[in-house]
């Protein structure tokens, strides 16, 4: 299912506020099981992915969304 660049943008910003608030997320087993990305190779260093997200998260906005020239924007 692809989504428009400003449907994912809603999406994404509860995630986005609850990262940068430090607070819990909450997803059912069957949720977490379905979305899971499984990788071929092992992340050299899980920390350094995870600030780079986090960092993405901070600095991310509705507008980095805007405008794509994807098939759905």
């Amino acid at each position: 299912m692809l989504l428009n660049p400003r449907r994912l943008a809603l999406l994404l910003l509860p995630l986005a506020l609850a990262v940068r608030t430090k607070a819990p997320i909450f997803a059912a087993d069957d949720v977490i099981a379905e979305s899971a990305i499984e990788f071929e190779h092992e992340v050299e260093d899980q920390e350094e992915v995870v600030e780079k997200f986090k960092d993405f998260l901070d600095n991310v906005s509705p507008e980095d969304f805007a405008g794509g020239s994807g098939p759905t924007g």
